[in-house]
């Protein structure tokens, strides 16, 4: 079984209930145990990140939803993942750490960082889901590393692919 770490849920959800949305109906609906959103957070089956997703979409009518709650990633929110990230020296070396500590956060994404005859290229995939929630996680994964990049870097941040 696939796993994502509730400080993953405890964003997304407090980002879709500033948007408008009632957090209890977001809770019931996704199947995130209400226990779990305390404290220093724990493992839940992914099933309930990607109905979280699926449900935010839905009430939003929004298919980019992803997106904008990626676009407001503040550090600090998955707490040692984050950590190992920020306080890399290099940027290169802090999405190097992405990949050897994703399962801090998710054990159903592979996360690397190859360097090929194109450049550096940041790798992003999903072992289990499908269709509009792989396509919304896959997003939100992809989106938050950059713009928690973009938190840490002082200068403009252009990723070609």
């Amino acid at each position: 079984m696939r796993t994502d770490l509730t400080l993953l849920h405890r964003f997304v959800l407090s980002q879709l209930t500033s948007m408008g949305l009632d957090r209890s109906r977001l809770i019931l609906e996704s199947g995130v145990p209400e226990w779990t959103l305390t404290g220093n957070g724990v493992h839940v089956p992914s099933e309930t990140f990607w109905r979280l997703w699926e449900t935010g979409a839905r009430m939003l009518d929004d298919p980019d939803v992803a997106l904008r709650v990626a676009s407001r990633y503040t550090l600090k929110s998955t707490g040692l993942y984050d950590y190992l990230f920020t306080s890399a020296p290099t940027l290169g070396e802090g999405l190097a750490t992405c990949g050897p500590y994703v399962s801090a956060v998710t054990t159903n994404h592979n996360f690397n960082l190859v360097d090929d005859d194109a450049g550096p290229t940041l790798r992003l995939d999903m072992v289990d889901g499908a269709d509009a929630t792989r396509d919304h996680t896959q997003l939100w994964g992809l989106a938050a590393v950059l713009t928690r990049a973009r938190r840490v870097v002082d200068a403009p941040l252009d990723p070609v692919r």
